[in-house]
């Protein structure tokens, strides 16, 4: 081989290195951002019953609670008999709460850790906080459910092994509400934390 052929090959060598034809270096996808997660699932320090109003979920908040949330004037829709939604006029905003987890999710927030542990992507946000004391998860989507809507659902923990308690404003057209539209998971909280007010009076 000659001088000029072997001089030849190196400088082709070198302009693939240069545009990334020996390397995937600059093409890279950055990783999910991680959240912290505590290393034990939080207890529930005062444990909650909700066998006063397990059947009577639309009655537990006052038209004045939901009105904080929703325009009047409101209805009200059972969705199933545990689980109920708020609708007002003029927002597209519903509010929901589901008294005893979900069907097809992870009931306890046990199980909801467990689940984030075996598979993370299960639900579109994980993240942990508390709710008047109660620990709690922010849930995104979770499969296909909700997949219209940009709200933030918030799930509480009343005692270790029931069912968390779900509050959810759902959100269906945040380009509506304007400018500066509701923070969808301070308002889950906010919802959560009334429902929470309402049992702690019925124990």
């Amino acid at each position: 081989m000659t001088l000029a052929r072997i001089a030849g090959l190196l400088t082709a060598a070198a302009l693939l290195t240069a545009c990334g034809g020996g390397s995937d270096t600059g093409t890279q996808q950055s990783a999910p951002t991680s959240v912290s997660l505590p290393a034990t699932v939080p207890a529930v320090a005062k444990p909650l019953s909700i066998a006063k109003v397990q059947y009577r979920t639309c009655g537990l908040l006052s038209d004045e609670q939901i009105a904080a949330f929703l325009t009047a004037p409101l209805r009200s829709e059972y969705q199933g008999s545990v689980s109920c939604v708020w609708i007002g006029t003029g927002r597209p905003i519903d509010a929901r709460i589901d008294l005893q987890g979900i069907p097809g999710e992870p009931l306890t927030l046990h199980e909801a850790y467990d689940e984030h542990k075996k598979n993370p992507s299960f639900s579109s946000r994980f993240e942990p906080a508390t709710v008047a004391g109660y620990p709690a998860l922010r849930l995104g989507k979770v499969g296909s459910r909700d997949a219209n809507d940009a709200g933030c659902r918030v799930a509480v923990a009343l005692a270790d092994n029931q069912p968390m308690l779900h509050a959810h404003l759902r959100i269906w057209d945040a380009g509506a509400l304007g400018e500066n539209p509701p923070e969808p998971c301070a308002w889950s909280e906010q919802l959560a934390a009334e429902a929470i007010k309402a049992l702690q009076a019925k124990q």
